[in-house]
């Protein structure tokens, strides 16, 4: 019923008047959100509301990133052989500094390196293209914005363990003092 109260706060409640007396399953999987209600004579009428709730709300989206901190992506740096660390940012500003270890994938070639295939990635990159279910794929930019852009773009394409380094370069290089 959480859900239920928190669609009936939303703008398109509206859409649905009687929510709270319906019953309901809600079904999330990925990027689809499916609400099917039953009426009192057992008919069912279902509703995708993924594009509504998404283009109206985009700004929720980031909500399902994950993050990682400096120590943890620190321990990670030091004792991973799978971590693909990925900077978004700008060629100037990766050719200012980065981290060791970091690939290139500015922040606009994300989904379209992520929708490569495996040996076009590792052509481009000089690394393997990570697995759906990769446990360690990060994404990082300067302060950690751009890097929840990409980490969401990358969920999206169903990197369901891609992960924002919310700290960025910027923190990166005030604590390894670069």
């Amino acid at each position: 019923t959480e859900g239920v109260r928190n669609l009936k706060k939303s703008t398109f409640a509206p859409l649905y008047p009687n929510l709270e007396t319906q019953p309901f399953q809600s079904i999330i999987h990925k990027q689809f959100i499916l609400f099917c209600f039953h009426d009192t004579a057992g008919n069912t009428s279902t509703q995708d509301i993924n594009a509504f709730l998404f283009s109206r709300f985009n700004s929720c989206i980031p909500h399902f990133t994950k993050d990682i901190s400096f120590e943890d992506l620190k321990a990670l740096l030091g004792k991973s052989k799978n971590l693909l660390l990925v900077d978004v940012r700008t060629k100037e500003e990766v050719d200012k500094g980065h981290i060791q270890g970091s690939v290139h994938i500015p922040l606009d070639t994300v989904d379209a390196a992520l929708l490569m295939a495996p040996d076009q990635f590792k052509a481009k990159y000089g690394v393997s293209k990570p697995l759906f279910d990769a446990p360690e794929l990060v994404f990082h930019c300067m302060m950690g914005l751009r890097a929840r852009a990409a980490t969401t773009k990358a969920y999206e394409l169903g990197y369901v363990n891609a992960r924002n380094y919310t700290g960025g370069y910027k923190e990166w290089s005030e604590k390894e003092k670069q």
